[in-house]
């Protein structure tokens, strides 16, 4: 697949000659990352935002690993390859540090729109570890729960069930986890990823070929380590009743679409 100079960084780009407000609107989100700054981005419709978004934000994910790689193998003092990698990662002052790879947090407005980010991931080469976070209404599979009505009483009876282990799909997740977990096993570099991509619905069907509950399958996927791209709707951000959600955002890129 064909790459873009952005600001040094080569994004892979699934079309071999990305337009100019394309290379604009990468080298703008680029540029973000790279001073670690808040960025207000606008492109006209159809000009391909979130895949212009979805390359660069992931090209320099991968920027990140490869140089935390990198000073893991040893020291890197003079090392013209890390000199390299820095300024990928931190931009043409290579000044900066990072303890981990990023997260990289996409929230939009609905599980459709999230559904479209995962359709545009597929037309790129990077295979990230990706979970999408739904409503209990939408994954909850336990068929006293899905009989309640109205559903905003769902919610407290799907608690009160779990927290009384109650529900055998809630004590199936840890064996979906541990089955996805191995799914996911890859070097996670940009030529020889062989991470899943699945969307909300995909990862309901995993989740309950396991016996497993996929509202708790798809938190404990995201609470653990190594997820690279949580996408999820804005509110879990924003609305202080989700903080149970206990998402890391140290050092993460939050994407606000």
């Amino acid at each position: 697949m064909p790459t873009v100079d952005v600001n040094g960084l080569p994004v892979a780009f699934p079309y071999p000659t990305p337009y100019p407000v394309q290379v604009d609107f990468m080298r703008t989100v680029v540029t973000s990352l790279q001073g670690a700054d808040n960025a207000l981005l606008e492109s006209p419709t159809g000009t391909g935002k979130t895949l212009c978004l979805l390359c660069s934000v992931l090209a320099w994910q991968e920027a990140v690993r490869a140089r935390l790689q990198l000073a893991a193998a040893g020291p890197v003092t003079g090392n013209t390859l890390a000199a390299s990698i820095d300024a990928r990662v931190f931009g043409p002052s290579a000044k900066g540090s990072l303890e981990k790879v990023p997260l990289i947090v996409y929230a939009s407005r609905t599980h459709s729109q999230l559904a479209q980010v995962v359709r545009e991931l597929r037309k790129t080469v990077y295979r990230p570890r990706i979970v999408t976070l739904g409503s209990r209404e939408q994954a909850c599979r336990h068929e006293k729960v899905q009989a309640i009505r109205p559903t905003s009483v769902q919610s407290a009876i799907c608690s009160r069930l779990v927290k009384k282990r109650q529900c055998r799909h809630e004590q199936q997740v840890g064996t979906a986890v541990s089955q996805f977990a191995k799914l996911s096993v890859s070097d996670n570099t940009f030529s020889g990823q062989s991470a899943p991509i699945m969307d909300m619905e995909e990862m309901g069907k995993f989740a309950a070929e396991h016996g497993a509950c996929p509202y708790y399958f798809a938190r404990k996927v995201a609470a653990n380590d190594g997820v690279d791209l949580l996408l999820l709707p804005y509110n879990y951000l924003v609305d202080h009743r989700a903080a149970g959600l206990n998402i890391d955002l140290e050092e993460a890129v939050v994407i606000f679409d």
